[in-house]
This record gives C-alpha cells, structure tokens and sequence, in this order.
C-alpha cells in the first residue's frame, strides 16, 4: 500500500501527534510499529527490511499492520469519521489520504436517501478539495464534485451554486498557472472571459457573496497570472480590510486574502507593512496559512530580510520542516530553498548545500520553472561565495543558455538579467577589477522575492572590498 500512514504521522503537528503517542494498542507489535513511526520524524526511520526484522513480521502482515494503525489513527484524531476527518486530511494536504477516504466516504453517502445532506456533502467535499496542493489540482476531479452538487441542488439556486463553484475552480486553475509557468499556458482571455460571466451572474443575482468572490478572484488573476503585485496588493488589502465583507467568502478563501495580502506587499518591496501583516495570521493561527508553503516560505523570507532569524528559524522548524517529509514535490522544493537561503545568510556552507541537493533532486522528478530558476540561482551564489569562480561561470553560462530558450514565461527576463550581473561579476573578480558598483546594481535588480539574492551579493562584494584594501 502507498505510504498514508507514513505521510499522516509525518505531517500532523504537536498536538496531533500526543494523541498518536498516547494511544492504547491492542497488540505490542501495533505499539512498536505507532513507536517507530513517530521516531522516523527525526531520525529517519528504518528501511522496511530493518523494520520486518525489527517486529519479526512478513510483508503481508506488515501491510495489515498499516491498514490497522492508519485506521485506529484517523478514529483517534477524529472520532465518527466522515467529513471531518476529511476536513482534516485536507488542511494537512494530505492528497492520497484524502482522495482515498472521499471514496469511502462517497459510498456511504450514496446509501443515504435525503437528498440535501448529499448537496451538502459533496459541498464540503469541494471545498476540501480545494485546498489540496495547486500544483497538482485534480480539475477534472472538482469538475465531477461541483457536477454532483448541482445534481442535488433545487430550484433557483442551481444557477448560483455553478457559479460560485466555478469561481472556486477558476481560482485552483489560476495559481496552477502560477506554478507550472513552463507548461503550455491559457490564454489570459480565457480567464478573463470566466470572470467576466461570474460578475455578470453576481449583477443578475443580486448576490453580494458573488461579488465579493469575484473581487477576490481578479485579485488572485492580478497576482497568479498578470504578476501585477502591485495591483494584487490594492485588490488585497481592500478586501482584507473589510471584515463584513470578507465573511461572505467561503471560509479557506478568506483565510487566504491576508496572506496574499502580505505576500503583495513583500513583493513591492514593503517589508515591514508585510510583516505586520503576516503575523496576524500567526496570532489569530489561521489554519489555512500555517498549512501554506507557498506563504510560510514568503513569511520566513520576509523575517530573514528585516534581519529577524530567529523567526525566521521558528517558522522553518515549527512548520516548513514538516512539507520536506511529505513528498508533495512543489512543498518540498520550497522548504528545502528557504532552507538554502537561511543557512547561506548564516554562512553555513555544508547545510546550504544538503538543501540544494535536496532542490535540485526534487525537480529531477517534478518540474517547475519558478523553482528551478531560483535554485540555478542559489547554486551559483554558493559557489561565488565558496570561491569556485570557474564553476560559478559554467553554472551561470548554463542557465543564461536555458532562461533564452524559455522566453515565453514573464519572469524570465528577471532572472536572465540576474544571471547576466553574476556573469560580470564573476568575470570581474577573476580579472582582479573592483567590485563596488556591484552592490547597487545587486540592490536595483534583486528586489522584491529576490531580496536575499541582492544581500548575499552585496555582502561577498563588501568583504571583497575588505579584503583588497587589507592587502
């Protein structure tokens, strides 16, 4: 069987994990396996072999064992099952878990004969599924749930569910476009077309949770898809603002608006207005957040900027960490670059690197673009900064000859403008030239989620300069 009991005990936080531990186990063997598993979060774990010797078992029982455990875990963290144990799965991000018990649980559901509890149901089951990893959405899935919803809806109100669950999958489809930039885009009309039939159908309904929604989806379209920060940021924060109007969103996506909210503004270079904001959702432990790579990743860095590592190093630890175990690929290589950027801050070469390798295997088995670029990035930054300059540059004329064969993504001339500096820099430093100007022209190009590229920069520049005036 696939690793669900693995990845559960992986990712539940503290709290979570003490019920595990103190759970009663009919069999000492049930005991010693829960045991393992849950020192297999620091330690690593055994291989199966050690662990078939270790409980002196066989495969198949072994497998049973699983099946077992992993059942009288899920009844321990959620008694009765059923939607919220898939509430639960889902805000973990535990996609394979979910996917599996929604299928159990559709099946219970189907035996049931009134009607409204199955719009319900598969309501909830929509909105669950919607806060799985973007990356790798399963569209046709959401199709199929808000089909099923419509099926039990009655009357008038057909029409303005399909809308507002279209809203709902235009939103997943627009930060998948966001992550898979390399991918053959949609067209920005396509989009634009969705939205506009949404607005229209909120003026004909007269329905102001419509339009709320729909001010929150050309947010996320200035953001995911025009990567207008600026005009994200405005969209944001008006609605963040507005607490009335904020509660006619369905629930994940108001949790949603004050990180991105935050992220616009780190984006546009206002570091402290975005940390002032980011950390309300860590006072008022929004769930949806605190279980958001992309926004932790954007919090930590945002902490490292303003010099705050200690926080920074917090949110790694408490929350980031955890995705590394997971093996959902886009959650992985963001920890596994926070990581990377924090320990080259500190000077720590070695982790920097273990974390770099844990990127670059990572994209081996799933691309993307917006990830690689900035490990190609952080690959020949650890290389200036160690003093392997020749190996800096093949690295950076590599990645000049990939940005020009990857015209089409929007980011792209950021990053090849960025590399072309390395490239002088590189070439400078070997022929014994100055390094000054460097620093500005890091500060001018680097900014924005690429800040800590400029620090790094301008700090080897700066001892550069100590040094050559020291000799």
């Amino acid at each position: 069987m696939k690793a669900y009991l693995e990845k559960l005990i992986h990712v539940v936080d503290d709290q979570h994990l003490a019920k595990l531990k103190s759970m009663k186990m009919k069999t000492s063997k049930l005991r010693k396996l829960l045991d393992c598993l849950i020192s297999a979060r620091d330690t690593g774990g055994k291989t199966r072999k050690e662990l078939l010797e270790y409980l002196e078992v066989d495969d198949r029982l072994l497998r049973k064992m699983k099946s077992v455990l992993l059942r009288r875990c899920y009844e321990e963290l959620v008694p009765g099952e059923g939607l919220p144990l898939l509430d639960l799965l889902s805000r973990y991000r535990l996609q394979e878990n979910f996917e599996r018990q929604l299928l159990i649980e559709e099946k219970k559901i189907r035996r049931k004969s009134n009607e409204k509890t199955k719009e319900e149901f598969y309501g909830m089951a929509l909105t669950f599924m919607v806060r799985m990893p973007f990356s790798s959405a399963n569209l046709d899935g959401l199709e199929k749930i808000s089909l099923q919803i419509l099926k039990y809806a009655k009357g008038d109100e057909k029409e303005l569910l399909s809308l507002k669950n279209l809203a709902m999958i235009l939103t997943v489809r627009m930060i998948r476009e966001f992550f898979n930039r390399d991918k053959k885009a949609t067209a920005n009309d396509d989009f634009k077309k969705t939205i506009d039939q949404i607005s229209l159908g909120a003026k004909v309904h007269n329905d102001r949770a419509l339009e709320v929604f729909e001010h929150f989806i050309r947010a996320v379209h200035s953001y995911m898809v025009k990567l207008d920060y600026y005009e994200a940021e405005k969209l944001f924060s008006s609605l963040y603002k507005d607490k009335e109007r904020l509660k006619l969103l369905p629930v994940d996506f108001a949790n949603s608006v004050c990180g991105m909210a935050a992220s616009s503004l780190y984006f546009t270079n206002r570091f402290e207005e975005s940390v002032n904001i980011f950390e309300d959702n860590i006072r008022d432990k929004n769930v949806f957040f605190l279980n958001h790579p992309h926004l932790l990743m954007r919090l930590t860095e945002v902490y490292m900027i303003t010099g705050r590592m200690d926080d920074a190093y917090e949110i790694l630890s408490k929350h980031l960490k955890r995705f590394l175990d997971t093996g959902e690929p886009d959650a992985v290589q963001i920890a596994a670059i926070v990581y990377t950027k924090y320990y080259l801050l500190l000077g720590d070469s070695q982790s920097a690197f273990d974390y770099l390798q844990i990127v670059r295997n990572n994209l081996n088995k799933k691309f993307f673009l917006i990830h690689d670029l900035d490990t190609r990035m952080l690959e020949i930054i650890y290389f200036i900064l160690n003093g392997d300059l020749k190996f800096a540059k093949s690295i950076i004329v590599r990645a000049l000859k990939f940005v020009r064969e990857k015209k089409k993504s929007k980011e792209v001339p950021k990053y090849a403008e960025g590399f072309e500096l390395l490239h002088n820099l590189v070439i400078a430093e070997m022929k014994g030239r100055p390094l000054n100007h460097f620093v500005q022209e890091a500060n001018n190009i680097f900014s924005g989620s690429d800040t800590i590229f400029g620090i790094l920069i301008s700090r080897y520049c700066n001892n550069e300069l100590i040094n050559q005036q020291a000799s």
